[in-house]
């Protein structure tokens, strides 16, 4: 199959057992990544002891024992979901999709995207010397920007659609064999420098992260070229990037702060920073598993939900998952390292057992999505590079459960099943056209 031949041609995709499609690299596929890149990181955080926690300033270690026990249980049981449904042979057949239809969709989502961007960064136009001091290193503007930039629930969160904008700008011309007006081009450089802007005054890397990954999934992933060994390295060549990038943003963050009391240079400085997201994310779950009940109800793996606006019409309240982890993390942490990881989340709400089989659903579910990916079938091109963010955070935040990939979730499914009825109608029409013909 040609790297941008449509979905109108029939085409196959061949697997060979655990070693998975060979036209896919080692690392999309989320049994693989547990596997061979979260456990060995997993394990690498369970070893630290008190004196390594002393640097983030966290008195107590939590990962250990039974509860390091029980987020290797949920790793292993993440892969071996995957694994059972993710290499399984596929011979997709499908229909084109339509030039119009999907340059329409997409252009609503830019325009969707880029006016939530504006919302959010509207306020420095009013104060723009905040970003001069930021830039020149200010101790207080990083904090000023973080209460002066507009955050309206609901609203500003659509910004994270960004993602299926840069999937569907990619996947346009091998989905419908036509080229994009040269429009789209300009409207996705506005959503990057938007999105490089909002990484950097408001040091939310993960958003660079939602709009790089998937993009670096669908051109790698669909693409008909030759394996290249520089590719099939991707995770060091991902970690070294996200690495710079971290280094930057704590520059900005956390330096100005710290250097004049730390001892050695800036670069051990973002290291170990960097190390202390993982290690502190994990032990902040293990200490919030160590102290809470389990009500055995979507709590902390569906925070989206409890966020709905319609709850306060209904005079509905829930005890919000980020206050409890706050108070938890003041009396037995470092509020500063906040994250409270991805691996202890299905425990905190379904218990030990429940947990572990909630960690096999979720393999599941991205076993069949690489599936659906590696075999062009719609609903996979379009949400599994958006889903796999989630695989490669399991670590550090329940990324599927945050109120930032709900929209992303449903408009995804909604674009593949719009596209799916509209492809089917269009061939339907035809065969009316050729039976009266």
């Amino acid at each position: 199959m040609s790297e941008f031949e449509p979905l109108g041609v029939t085409h196959h995709h061949r697997f060979t057992g655990f070693l998975g499609n060979r036209s896919l690299y080692w690392w999309m596929y989320p049994s693989r990544i547990a596997l061979f890149v979260l456990l060995p990181i997993y394990v690498g955080c369970g070893g630290f002891e008190a004196a390594d926690y002393a640097l983030y300033k966290q008195p107590y270690v939590f990962l250990v024992s039974d509860r390091f026990w029980l987020g290797f249980a949920g790793l292993v049981a993440f892969a071996i979901g995957s694994l059972c449904v993710e290499s399984q042979q596929s011979n997709p057949k499908q229909p084109q999709v339509e030039g119009r239809d999907l340059r329409v969709i997409l252009g609503w989502l830019y325009a969707v995207t880029l006016a939530a961007y504006a919302i959010f960064l509207f306020p420095i136009l009013l104060n723009p010397q905040l970003v001069v001091e930021l830039y020149d290193g200010s101790l207080s503007a990083a904090y000023t920007l973080r209460s002066t930039l507009e955050r309206i629930p609901g609203v500003t969160t659509l910004s994270t659609l960004q993602s299926l904008c840069v999937v569907l700008h990619l996947l346009h011309r091998r989905m419908t064999g036509t080229n994009l007006p040269g429009i789209y081009s300009v409207l996705l450089v506005a959503l990057v420098f938007a999105c490089l802007l909002r990484t950097w005054l408001w040091s939310e890397r993960l958003a660079l992260i939602e709009l790089a990954v998937p993009a670096v999934l669908v051109v790698v992933g669909l693409s008909a070229k030759r394996r290249t060994l520089l590719l099939a390295a991707g995770p060091v060549l991902g970690l070294l990037v996200v690495f710079a990038l971290f280094g930057v943003g704590e520059y900005f963050r956390s330096w100005q702060f710290y250097r004049a009391t730390w001892g050695d240079s800036f670069l051990s400085f973002a290291w170990v920073r960097f190390v202390g997201y993982y290690a502190t994310a994990l032990n902040n779950g293990a200490l919030l598993y160590s102290g809470s009940e389990q009500g055995y109800y979507p709590l902390h793996t569906a925070v989206w939900f409890y966020k709905l606006p319609f709850w306060e019409l209904f005079g509905v309240g829930f005890p919000p998952p980020e206050d409890i982890a706050k108070r938890v993390l003041a009396a037995y942490g470092n509020p500063e390292f906040n994250n409270t990881s991805g691996v202890f989340q299905p425990f905190l709400d379904f218990g030990p057992v429940g947990g572990v089989l909630c960690w096999a659903g979720l393999g599941i579910a991205s076993g069949l999505l690489l599936r659906s990916f590696a075999g062009s079938h719609l609903l996979g091109l379009i949400l599994y590079p958006v889903w796999y963010v989630g695989i490669l955070e399991i670590l550090r935040i329940f990324y599927w459960g945050e109120s930032r990939f709900f929209p992303v979730l449903v408009v995804a499914c909604l674009v593949a099943a719009y596209l799916r009825f509209k492809a089917n109608h269009s061939q339907r029409f035809r065969a009316a056209r050729l039976l009266i013909s």
